[in-house]
């Protein structure tokens, strides 16, 4: 700057020998308005870079803004799907849709495939009973319009199956009168009776006992549904009060038997899950749980009206220091000598998440392509366990599969952000969904334990949970020791019942 100033004072120094007057005034002056509008072009200058950096932050901020922005888009619009679930249901299936393949419809949790069976006419028919009660013979000689004997008359068999109805079309309803002979005993200074005096002048006998709990938990009815059956089939008017008393006497009496159940499971693996059960007064939370064994698969102990919280999941577990298999709720974490996880509930995260219309197509085929090696996956090992019952055999594969697994749970460019949290979470329990290698009698998925459960479900959705703390420890008993029973034998549940009760 101070060089073109002296440039510039060594020109008008020269021109000043040959301008005079007007002229020269006007060159001064003009030299010096090109000295200021040089300085002020500078500090433009200076002035515009610091908004170019200025406006390069902000540019930035607003990309990092809108992309946090977009994925927040991106999990509201998840999060909305799986709402619109839970609220209306799944949307039915338009067979116009393009996208639709019928082939998914009867693929298994497992991504197992499965054929559509062939039926035969006889399927759709009520097959003949075993056992012929009756036999009545129906014979015809003549026409009956126009009495013409018949010729080449053949027999055709036909079967009515019936319910027999007794006493004038009820059914038969047993009332036993009974004279009990009592005394008093002077060297006890007691009174003796020939058998326990009740003190109503009228009970219920077992009969109707057995039937009401096998309404309440097999059957799932509420007390209201209960009362109508006895009434208008089997003609006994019960109230709220003695089903109460019924329930809570079986459960009583079911102890010991719930003990033994508890100690068959101790020795096993066992599938373990819970559900929502609201307790409305007194309860110790609003959740109902259930361990169901792999090698009795019938035995199964309930927890109802209980937390969601690891106390609960450490008392279901109890003594047991067997395999553990579980979902990847954070309840269970090292509750178990050994955690197997369920390989179907990532599977079908990764379907529902594949089915999403809030993702951009990118998205969705990355979704797509996770969830088809993931399934493939899946399919492959399960019927590798199913075959393969040697552990050393096992073992031998597992580096194989556990390569796949890590393949599958890279993260990409593509990935949504529900993506790759699922990643994330396979990563880091990557050791628990391989324990089944090492156990044959252990499954790769919790399916068991999720049909168990659906009886639970079923029964909520009915009676909507128990009133009070002491009704939900009462069901829970009950749903213990019955359903077990029910599921083992359930032809012979009411021998079985009646000598468990007795």
């Amino acid at each position: 700057m101070k060089g073109k100033v002296i440039v510039l004072s060594v020109f008008t120094s020269i021109s000043m020998k040959k301008l005079e007057g007007k002229e020269l005034y006007r060159r001064l002056q003009e030299a010096r308005n090109f000295e200021k509008m040089y300085l002020a072009a500078i500090q433009r200058e200076k002035n515009l870079e610091k908004k170019i950096v200025n406006l390069e932050l902000e540019s930035t901020e607003l990309k990092k803004m809108a992309s946090q922005q977009k994925e927040l888009i991106e999990k509201q619009a998840l999060l909305i799907e799986e709402l619109q679930k839970i609220v209306f249901g799944k949307a039915k299936k338009n067979k116009k849709d393009k996208n639709h393949n019928d082939k998914n419809d009867r693929t298994g949790s497992n991504g197992t495939k499965f054929p559509k069976q062939e039926r035969s006419a006889s399927s759709y028919k009520r097959p003949i009973p075993e056992h012929v009660t009756d036999t009545k013979y129906l014979s015809i000689d003549v026409c009956s319009k126009c009495q013409t004997p018949l010729l080449n008359k053949r027999a055709v068999e036909r079967y009515v199956q019936d319910i027999f109805l007794q006493e004038k079309g009820r059914f038969f309803n047993r009332v036993e009168k009974r004279i009990i002979e009592t005394g008093w005993c002077k060297m006890c200074k007691k009174q003796r009776s020939a058998e326990p005096i009740n003190g109503s002048r009228v009970i219920l006998g077992p009969n109707i006992k057995i039937m009401t709990v096998y309404l309440t938990v097999v059957m799932r009815l509420t007390y209201e549904q209960v009362k109508n059956i006895t009434r208008d089939i089997y003609h006994v008017k019960l109230s709220d009060g003695e089903i109460e008393n019924i329930l809570e006497e079986h459960a009583n009496r079911l102890i010991g038997e719930i003990n033994q159940i508890k100690k068959r499971l101790e020795s096993q693996p066992c599938h373990y899950d819970e559900t929502g059960w609201k307790t409305v007064k007194g309860g110790k939370g609003n959740y109902g749980w259930i361990a169901t064994g792999t090698k009795t698969s019938t035995d199964t102990i309930f927890l109802l009206g209980r937390s969601r919280g690891k106390g609960t999941a450490i008392e279901l577990r109890g003594g047991n220091e067997c395999v553990g298999i579980t979902d990847d709720y954070a309840a269970y974490d090292n509750i178990f000598k050994e955690h197997a996880l369920c390989w179907a509930h990532p599977n079908r995260k990764l379907r529902d998440l594949v089915q999403s219309k809030a993702l951009t197509k990118r998205k969705r085929d990355a979704c797509i392509k996770t969830y088809k090696k993931f399934q493939a996956l899946y399919k492959e090992a399960n019927e590798f366990a199913k075959i393969t019952k040697n552990v050393k055999e096992r073992l031998a594969r597992k580096e194989e599969f556990m390569e796949r697994f890590d393949e599958i749970t890279q993260e990409t460019k593509f990935d949504p952000t529900k993506l790759k949290t699922y990643k994330e979470s396979l990563r880091k329990n990557r050791n628990k969904y391989f324990t089944f290698l090492s156990h044959p009698d252990v499954s790769l998925d919790n399916n068991e334990g999720e049909r168990k459960l659906r009886h639970l479900v079923l029964k909520r959705k009915i009676s909507f949970g128990s009133k009070t703390k002491k009704g939900a420890e009462i069901m829970e008993k009950l749903f213990s020791v019955v359903l077990s029973s029910w599921w083992k034998d359930p032809e012979n549940f009411i021998s079985n019942y009646r000598r468990l009760v007795a």
